[in-house]
């Protein structure tokens, strides 16, 4: 029991990385915004949201690759990601979504200055017929009030993690992405 214990903490500490390379990972293959973007492996469809400029692979996803990425400037970024999922020797995907939840978490509260606080919620949420697991950090500078928000949607899917992160400083260019995403189909 403590090395399944063990293996799905390693699992989850994997992931984590693999979703903060990804959250960062540079966009290639620029298109326009305002169209869609279509993942035959997920039959998910989103409306790039207008003035992002999306990036896309060829349709073959890798282990943990990204599927989709938009971006309008270095704080509004918005990527979608996938990795193989398996229950039995992950364990539990809810339980594993909570602790990655909290390690994400933590480790923005390592990457920021003391002077920034960092708020975590979570919730379920229903996107496209699926359930995600959704996760929201509110990072504040409190030496000048900026912000930073960071949102994170993971769903079980065809035996892989799907995840969305979505992240922002101009809550306009939030909402954008937001209502993108929420709108999106699996089909």
């Amino acid at each position: 029991m403590k090395s399944n214990h063990h293996q799905n903490k390693y699992n989850c500490m994997k992931k984590l990385l693999i979703i903060i390379v990804a959250v960062f990972a540079l966009a290639a293959n620029a298109q326009e915004g305002g169209k869609d973007f279509y993942s035959a492996e997920f039959k998910w469809t989103i409306k790039v949201p207008a003035g992002f400029i999306k990036s896309i692979d060829d349709g073959e996803s890798e282990p943990g690759e990204v599927i989709m990425a938009v971006d309008k400037d270095e704080a509004s970024y918005m990527e979608a990601t996938q990795q193989p999922y398996d229950v039995n020797e992950d364990g539990d995907y809810g339980e594993t979504q909570e602790l990655v939840g909290i390690m994400m978490k933590e480790n923005l509260e390592s990457q920021f200055s003391e002077s920034n606080e960092v708020i975590m919620t979570s919730a379920k949420e229903k996107i496209g017929g699926h359930d995600f697991y959704r996760f929201d950090y509110t990072i504040t500078d409190t030496s000048d009030d900026s912000v930073l928000y960071v949102h994170m949607f993971s769903a079980f899917i065809s035996n892989k993690d799907f995840c969305m992160s979505i992240s922002y400083v101009d809550k306009a260019d939030g909402a954008k992405m937001l209502k993108a995403w929420k709108d999106s189909s699996f089909k």
